[in-house]
């Protein structure tokens, strides 16, 4: 019982780092269903403006994997806390999707959220997923070292991005401010290489969770005998 309460829980956990897939997924099903002459397929005329239906599948993406992901992150904290000396480096992750649901939150609730902020909170994702796997119990640890190196390098890759968004952001942008910041060639590049994360490093960062879920139940160590010296 504990074992599949501890699978469902990285289970939970793996679905926000779906989101790109699943929203594009949202995407292409609703244009989709959408010919050329603005007629869908029940004949009915439509909107020729796509950013109405496109921004309801992309919220819709978030409000299913989001919340799901955040509580299955405390499940899975939670579980740990009584299995694993280790537990708090679960602690990260729960607390960065929670940022990132507020931040998303905050232009339906009509809050200002600094775009700098909005950027680095998913890059801090990466290296809270690392903590989290190793937050496992004792004899979970060896078969997640695997786990652990992949997403080091996708950490590392996500380093990289928000040094270089810093860069570009906090000193760049000083020096050529009379410059539109969002055309510059270099905030171009930052921007496709944040798309390969999001599409790319984090769904491997997913597909980690998934695998460790399917993981048999190591059996548990046995305890050592202490043997008293007999006089």
């Amino acid at each position: 019982m504990e074992y599949n309460r501890y699978n469902i829980a990285l289970l939970c956990t793996s679905a926000i780092y779906f989101f790109v897939w699943v929203a594009a997924l949202l995407v292409i099903l609703n244009l989709s269903n959408v010919n050329n002459n603005g007629i869908n397929d029940e004949g009915k005329a439509i909107i020729n403006d796509p950013i109405g239906p496109i921004s309801l599948d992309i919220f819709a993406a978030f409000a299913l994997l989001y919340p799901l992901s955040f509580f299955g992150s405390l499940f899975f904290v939670a579980i740990n806390q009584k299995k694993s000396d280790k537990w708090f480096l679960g602690l990260p992750l729960p607390i960065v999707l929670l940022t990132l649901i507020l931040s998303l939150l905050c232009p339906y609730l009509r809050l200002y959220i600094p775009e700098e902020l909005f950027f680095f909170i998913p890059v801090l994702a990466a290296p809270a997923s690392a903590l989290f796997i190793k937050s496992v119990p004792e004899e979970r640890r060896e078969s997640a070292k695997k786990y652990v190196k992949v997403v080091k390098v996708i950490s590392i890759y996500a380093a990289i991005i928000g040094f270089m968004y810093f860069i570009d952001s906090f000193l760049l942008k000083n020096i050529f401010s009379p410059i539109d910041h969002s055309l510059s060639s270099v905030y171009i590049i930052i921007m496709l290489l944040m798309l390969i994360y999001m599409a790319v490093g984090l769904p491997s960062i997913g597909i980690c969770l998934m695998l460790m879920a399917k993981e048999k139940q190591p059996r548990a160590s046995t305890s050592k005998r202490v043997h008293k010296p007999s006089f």
